[in-house]
């Protein structure tokens, strides 16, 4: 072994541990949660310290999975995820679109709105957001969880960013081939 293969060999061993302590302290967090899981709540309230459970119980799993509405908490996560999603991804693709490719007048204050609204914390819009949300019928619903959801200013300028590696060439293209404005979203931008 030559004196820089030793070098690159002993570095090799010293970013290898750093990388593990940092993986072993983001990942024990959750070992804690999974053991504590385990724990009956007397426990996790004397022993608060204590990795391990003294006694192993599956007491937390069977209270949540029979006294409470669980799968009907699950389904809501699902129907909501899903749906928030899909909105998401349409919205934000259509129109990172439009504002990458189309020419109109006031596209860049619009587009600066848009990115405007990312620079608000959403802990500032929570009251007067649950105010309307009561105002229109929608509280205690998924419907109050989902249409505030539905439109990213930072997913639209993600899209827009995307938009603009794709040359303009392949969208004249597409339109010489006669190509509307929606089948060159479909075809080209969402691909």
């Amino acid at each position: 072994m030559g004196n820089s293969s030793k070098k690159y060999y002993k570095w090799y061993i010293i970013i290898t541990i750093i990388l593990m302590v940092f993986a072993l302290m983001i990942i024990a967090p959750y070992i804690w949660m999974m053991l504590t899981s385990f724990k009956s709540t007397r426990e996790v309230l004397y022993n608060p310290g204590k990795v391990m459970p003294i006694k192993w119980t599956l007491s937390g799993y069977i209270t949540v999975l029979t006294k409470s509405p669980f799968f009907s908490w699950f389904k809501n996560s699902v129907i909501v995820s899903v749906a928030v999603t899909a909105a998401v991804i349409f919205t934000s693709t259509i129109t990172g679109y439009v504002f990458s490719k189309y020419r109109f007048k006031g596209k860049n204050i619009l587009f600066w709105l848009v990115l405007s609204t990312m620079m608000v914390p959403s802990q500032i819009t929570m009251i007067p957001r649950f105010l309307i949300i009561n105002q229109v019928g929608l509280y205690n619903s998924l419907q109050a969880l989902i249409i505030p959801a539905l439109v990213s200013g930072f997913g639209i300028y993600l899209c827009r960013q995307f938009c603009d590696d794709i040359p303009d060439s392949l969208c004249e293209a597409a339109k010489l081939d006669g190509a509307g404005d929606f089948r060159i979203y479909a075809s080209i931008i969402m691909p």
